[in-house]
């Protein structure tokens, strides 16, 4: 058996067949391209939040996080 990065087995897996069903979950269908936008743009700002502060509180309009940290932090690149 040869060994296999994880990484590149699991996209050996992914089908367009399973993507597709994806894309038409629940989670994704009736979202608009602005709604998508902002709920990627409030994302990001969530990730921003959670590398600066210990704990970061976040209340948005898709997402909401109270009291959470996570570590490890990345590494900071002047």
């Amino acid at each position: 058996m040869v060994a296999v990065a994880p990484t590149l087995d699991a996209r050996s897996q992914v089908s367009p067949s399973c993507l597709v069903e994806v894309m038409l979950s629940p989670a994704f269908s009736g979202l608009t391209r602005t709604k998508r936008y902002r709920r990627s743009e409030e994302f990001i700002r969530i990730l921003k939040d959670l590398w600066a502060n210990d704990p970061a509180e976040f209340r948005g309009c898709f997402y909401r996080i109270h009291d959470f940290d996570i570590n490890p932090k990345p590494l900071a690149v002047p």
